[in-house]
């Protein structure tokens, strides 16, 4: 029965009508919270390695749930495992015009991964089990961001040190934004959560947000501050009882806002240049003040709990309260409009700040949270939009973007990715792969709309939305670890909507899905096989055991024979023996799998004399005019 707040309370049950129900939301709880937290913590999932796992992992599961159930899914979940599917299917196809199929088969192999989690969460989850895929998401992504925090709070022990990262929190994920964008995910289930289900889970759910806040301030990603932005909007905008959920929002914000306010006068643990000793005692201090904090706002949730069930809130007042906050909107604008002189300044501003070249330097780095500036993303974009406009049709095929920006002009900086899901989609795959990426991705939408009236649904949408915001200037969709805690989210809309239209039944569509489950999850056990012994390569270079090294190469090989990357590997194995004539085959044969790889262009120059040297340094030039004029001007 809702309470006087029109917030969803649970209803008082016997133990045994209990247990059905918690039976049925234990596996969507544990695969989520394993999946959200085991891949964010094997560096988000980045590796390829890591793809082989998680993909059989979940067609394991897929295959045991659909096997088990009775193959019932709705028209929205079809549509959603279908786009993914034909994605899949499509990115996998672009080998036949790439020019990379090293680089498209790797596209291919994690998408794999996408695919077989949504086909296990749908096929897991049934209608009233979606609270537990939430649950979970929530529970692995804390897990992760509390890692996280730890290696802030006491460097000593748990401190890492990143080149590229600086003094950014970034660990388990490696990306920091990426860790911004869990926590904040986190955060935005966390304040829904904390209004639902048990006392005790609501505590920690209530308690979690502290903590989750000052992970995501150390982060110090704007990109993720924005997301969260989206998130809890979507979620005010999606709900029917807005007045609940906008109290709880401005009534845990305060131990949150605390809790950034703590980690913000904690100054050596922001600084790029402090001792060791200081950041130590200033992470020591801060650690125990955080811990008051989340006890703080754990007490929080049963009082808000006390309180919607006796409070009577009149018609005025909310109306009232929706003109405060209202007004308190436009007031914010206007002080910005009035602080750069108008909407002709606030655009002026925007667009110098975007145009920069990066966020204020400096050892602060609380600099960068008020900054516009796109880090170079704007150039990205508009060079990914050239290598659209090249192949209009069909794009440049799954993985090639790197090869298309080394080659746009004299940058030597190496980039893999073009900072946006969308863009560097239509670069890729054209417009049907934009396309079919739009249908999956708008499938979970539409069942929040039509579900909005349950439980967590808008708090749900919110957390999705954050995901789909922040890959627009992001590459998210190259960290599983992140992506997978969105798509639970969006399997749990998808699951709730299951309500509001018929289901498709009969064995067809699980014999279907069968078979998707068993075709995917075979190519994904080659594909980590193949990225198992380019590992163990690695890994006996490493060791200086070439014997294992060459049986490794061998492996890889005969498990990617499509691949530059084993000859690539088998040739720096022959150049660690000394043997330049084997090494330089090596490279031939890698290059002529993947002809635009500049790297295997340079390392075969680097190899070569006369006419083969020339020849090299030519292709170079067309592949990389930067690196090409480099090795010119050193020589």
């Amino acid at each position: 029965m809702a309470g006087p707040l029109d917030i969803a309370l649970p209803r008082s049950t016997a133990v045994g009508e209990r247990l059905p129900a918690w039976i049925a939301g234990a596996a969507p709880f544990v695969v989520a919270a394993s999946a959200t937290g085991l891949i964010a913590a094997n560096h988000g999932g980045y590796w390829p390695t890591s793809w082989g796992w998680s993909a059989l992992a979940f067609a394991w599961i897929g295959g045991i749930a659909l096997a088990l159930g009775q193959g019932r899914l709705s028209g929205l979940e079809l549509v959603w495992i279908g786009g993914l599917a034909a994605l899949t299917g499509w990115t996998a196809l672009s080998a036949l015009w790439t020019g990379s199929r090293t680089q498209t088969a790797l596209e291919a192999e994690r998408t794999l991964v996408y695919l077989l989690a949504a086909i296990a969460v749908v096929s897991l989850a049934r209608t009233a089990a979606y609270r537990g895929l939430l649950w979970g998401t929530w529970a692995g992504s804390t897990l992760a961001c509390l890692y996280a925090l730890a290696t802030r709070l006491f460097p000593e022990r748990l401190g890492v040190t990143d080149a590229i990262a600086g003094y950014r929190l970034s660990a388990p994920i490696g990306y920091w934004n990426g860790l911004g964008l869990l926590a904040a995910v986190a955060i935005a289930l966390a304040v829904g959560l904390a209004t639902d289900g048990p006392a005790v889970a609501r505590a920690l759910a209530a308690a979690s947000l502290p903590l989750l806040a000052a992970t995501l301030y150390f982060t110090f990603s704007r990109g993720a501050w924005i997301a969260l932005a989206a998130a809890l909007a979507t979620a005010v905008v999606l709900s029917d009882r807005r007045l609940a959920l906008m109290s709880a929002l401005l009534l845990f914000s305060v131990p949150a806002a605390a809790a950034v306010w703590l980690a913000y006068r904690a100054k050596p643990l922001r600084l790029t240049n402090v001792p060791l000793g200081r950041a130590v005692h200033a992470g020591h201090t801060l650690s125990w003040q955080l811990v008051l904090v989340a006890g703080a706002a754990a007490a929080v949730a049963p009082a808000y709990d006390s309180v919607a069930r006796r409070a009577r809130v009149a018609d005025t007042v909310r109306l009232g309260f929706a003109a405060l906050i209202a007004a308190a909107l436009v007031g914010g604008c206007a002080v910005l409009v009035v602080h750069y002189g108008g909407p002709g300044g606030v655009i002026s501003h925007a667009r110098h700040s975007l145009d920069s070249g990066g966020p204020p330097g400096g050892s602060d780095l609380n600099a960068r949270l008020f900054s516009l500036s796109s880090t170079g993303r704007l150039h990205e974009w508009h060079v990914a939009l050239d290598e659209w406009r090249a192949h209009p049709l069909l794009g440049g095929g799954a993985g090639t973007y790197a090869e298309y920006w080394a080659a746009a002009g004299a940058n030597q900086s190496q980039l893999l990715d073009a900072h946006s899901l969308y863009l560097e989609t239509l670069a890729e795959l054209g417009p049907v792969g934009l396309a079919l990426l739009a249908v999956a991705l708008a499938a979970p939408l539409a069942a929040a709309v039509r579900a909005r009236r349950r439980t967590l649904v808008p708090i749900a949408a919110g957390a999705y939305v954050a995901w789909l915001v922040h890959v627009a200037y992001d590459w998210d969709w190259e960290l599983p670890g992140v992506t997978i805690a969105a798509l639970i989210c969006a399997g749990a809309l998808l699951a709730a909507g299951r309500q509001r239209e018929p289901l498709v039944r009969g064995t067809a569509v699980r014999l279907g899905l069968l078979a998707v489950v068993a075709v995917t999850g075979t190519a994904a056990l080659l594909g980590l096989f193949g990225n198992r012994a380019l590992a163990r390569t690695s890994d006996a270079m490493r060791h200086g055991d070439v014997r294992a090294a060459l049986s490794a190469a061998d492996d890889a090989r005969r498990w990617a024979p499509w691949s530059s990357q084993p000859y690539a590997a088998l040739a720096a194995v022959r150049r660690l023996q000394g043997d330049r004539a084997g090494a330089r085959e090596a490279y031939r044969r890698a290059a002529a799998k993947d002809p635009g790889d500049w790297e295997l262009w340079l390392q075969l120059l680097s190899l070569s004399r006369g006419d083969e040297r020339a020849r090299a340094l030519a292709r170079l030039t067309v592949l990389n005019p930067g690196v090409a004029a480099a090795v010119r001007s050193a020589h």
